[in-house]
């Protein structure tokens, strides 16, 4: 008979080990699984609220290296020095941490008529290049009827302007 005991022991504690590892196993997936379903729609809205904090500023002291917009005035030279990097990998990395955001982004302008305006500057050989975007590289419109990328460094041949 004590052996039946101590078989009945080994199993009931098994049982409760089992059951213990069951309900943690079981709160763990709830709660990373409803931090998972985070829409796209939320996430995008917080991070544009986020990098609107970021780049447009209202004094020189909440200034980050990625901020151009000191209260309701582009610095344009801080624009260009943005421009100018939008191709490197290693200066879209820190604009995301500068942005406090983990999304790819594109930050362009456009006129009151929605055309897209480029930033121009002079490169080092004094070619006037046309960036019409600092971010990721993707498709944002058209200007002078091509259509052109976010991010990428066009010359007025290429533009046929």
């Amino acid at each position: 008979m004590r052996e039946a005991k101590k078989a009945q022991v080994i199993s009931f504690d098994l049982m409760i080990a089992i059951i213990v590892f069951m309900v943690i196993a079981t709160l763990f997936f709830v709660f990373f699984s409803s931090r998972m379903k985070e829409s796209p729609e939320v996430m995008l809205d917080y991070e544009s609220k986020s990098l609107r904090n970021v780049v447009a500023v209202s004094s020189e002291d909440t200034m980050t290296p990625s901020s151009f917009v000191l209260r309701n005035r582009v610095d344009y030279e801080k624009l260009v020095e943005l421009a100018k990097k939008t191709d490197q990998a290693s200066a879209l990395r820190d604009m995301k941490n500068d942005f406090g955001i983990r999304n790819d982004f594109c930050i362009y302008f456009v006129d009151e008529n929605g055309e897209i305006l480029p930033i121009v500057y002079l490169d080092n050989d004094d070619t006037p290049r046309y960036v019409f975007g600092i971010g990721k590289k993707l498709k944002i419109g058209e200007f002078n009827n091509r259509n052109v990328e976010c991010g990428v460094k066009y010359t007025s041949t290429e533009l046929g302007i």
